[in-house]
This record gives structure tokens, C-alpha cells and sequence, in this order.
């Protein structure tokens, strides 16, 4: 079964009954989501680094990475909506390049 779209009058295109629209309320509601998945992400990744036998130090680093992966989306979908995607390319890039250095 194939997905319908289809144009409303209003000019947005719904898809499975999600709407495109850059909204002030749907902005909210996926910073929140991110800025509740903060900490799960720092307690997932420091425990999972634990577990692979990595050291305190290399895990508090790999937690705080998902910790600050999660702010920097936040503000960044807070601050510019949809159209942060290229910008948080750039946050991932320089996170995967400190943790290359840091832990040499």
C-alpha cells in the first residue's frame, strides 16, 4: 500500500496526516523531544562504552558527545527549524573530529 499525499486548500502538504508547516508549536515539541533525550543519550552511550571495556574517562567523553549532540540539535532546530540540517552536518563533523583527537 502506497502512501497518499495530498494539497489541502491551505497550500501545506499533508502526508499521512503530518503537516509541513514550520510551526511555532511543532518547533516546541521537537526541541523538547531532544532536549528529553539528552540525558538517556549520556547514560546510553556511557554505559554502553563501560560495557565494551573502555575506560571512565573515554566513556564520560562518549556520554558527554551524545549529551552535547542533543543541545546543539536543540538550539539548532529552535533557532533555524527545518532548514539546520546542513548546520548540524557541521556540529557532527567537528564532535567526530574532537573525539579523534582526544582520544589519541
Amino acid at each position: 500500500m502506497r502512501p497518499t499525499v495530498s494539497v489541502p486548500q491551505n497550500g501545506g502538504i499533508r502526508w499521512l496526516g503530518m503537516s509541513t508547516r514550520d510551526t511555532p508549536e511543532a518547533r516546541r515539541k521537537i526541541v523538547r523531544l531532544y532536549l528529553l533525550l539528552a540525558l538517556p543519550a549520556f547514560a546510553f552511550c556511557y554505559v554502553l562504552a563501560a560495557i565494551q571495556g573502555a575506560n571512565g574517562r573515554l566513556s564520560a567523553l562518549l556520554g558527554t558527545i551524545a549529551l552535547a549532540g542533543c543541545l546543539v540539535c536543540a538550539a539548532a532546530y529552535h533557532l533555524l527549524g527545518p532548514s539546520s540540517k546542513q548546520l548540524l552536518y557541521v556540529a557532527a563533523g567537528v564532535l567526530a573530529l574532537v573525539t579523534f583527537f582526544v582520544a589519541r
